[in-house]
């Protein structure tokens, strides 16, 4: 659809839901926490081992699902095909350094928070969020 007149928006119109996805997201790790099958402290890259590089080697779980993973901007370089296809997105946002220290500075991670989830859900259950 167009966000101009020419197209109007109706009940089919696809959309991303972007922060509306966020709480299931981070409900999905939650609740492989409840489980005991993700640790909170347990460093990302238990995980995730890709995720280990660029400044991120210490942060942990909880740090990703706090906001404070250091990741908050979509890759350099990150176009809408990227944002569409999950596996390309984790592969560029591991390979993307922190902005800061992970733990340091907590701001949305708007951008990544769902495909960061996606990856440690992955990780220890093998299936994807979506």
């Amino acid at each position: 659809r167009s966000c101009s007149a020419e197209i109007p928006w109706s009940e089919a119109t696809i959309v991303m839901p972007y922060s509306v996805s966020k709480p299931l997201a981070a409900l999905c790790c939650l609740l492989l926490i409840d489980r005991g099958l993700l640790d909170p402290d347990a460093l990302v890259s238990e995980t995730w081992a890709e995720w280990a590089s660029g400044g991120k080697e210490q942060c942990t779980v909880r740090q990703l699902l706090e906001h404070r993973a250091g990741i908050p901007f979509a890759p350099q370089g990150c176009q809408l095909t990227d944002l569409l296809d999950w596996r390309a997105m984790l592969e560029k946002i591991a390979a993307e350094p922190s902005v800061w220290p992970p733990g340091e500075v907590q701001a949305e991670h708007a951008m990544t928070f769902g495909h960061l989830c996606a990856a440690l859900v992955h990780g220890l259950a093998g299936t994807s969020l979506g």
